[in-house]
């Protein structure tokens, strides 16, 4: 079993990994997108380990389908197609 400050080790490390970690966020979602360049943007839903799933048309007008990672504290947001 372990000892008490094992534990104590354990969910820091957890409570770290929560706070770097991606979440939802539609506003900052499509503020990303536009700053990009993107237009005609849809939010599909959430895609597991990755945040905002999307749709939208890219800076060439071409289609594009993606994710958008918003950090909680850490990170800002990420465009991934």
């Amino acid at each position: 079993m372990p000892a008490w400050h094992e534990l104590g080790m354990r969910k820091a490390i957890a409570l770290l990994c929560l706070l770097a970690s991606a979440c939802t966020n539609d506003d900052d979602t499509v503020r990303t997108l536009k700053i990009a360049g993107y237009t005609d943007i849809s939010i599909t839903g959430w895609a597991p380990m990755s945040c905002s799933g999307v749709t939208a048309l890219n800076p060439l007008g071409k289609p594009a389908s993606g994710v958008v990672c918003c950090g909680l504290v850490f990170k800002s947001c990420t465009i991934r197609f």
